[in-house]
């Protein structure tokens, strides 16, 4: 089986949010590199663990 990992185009959330929306509907796709904001690393840590708990690869 091919596998792939979606890697972010736009530095926003929004791009972020629809790569994983598409990676839950292809199994094919094995990991989502995406958008965090990372100057804000409290907001950074409730993101990744209550909404995109394990699902943000990088």
């Amino acid at each position: 089986m091919t596998e792939g990992v979606l890697v972010q185009a736009a530095n926003n959330r929004e791009d972020t949010e629809w790569m994983l929306k598409v990676a839950g509907s292809a199994d094919w796709i094995t990991g989502v590199v995406g958008w965090v904001p990372l100057m804000e690393p409290s907001e950074t840590g409730r993101i990744l663990s209550e909404e995109w708990d394990g699902k943000l690869k990088g």
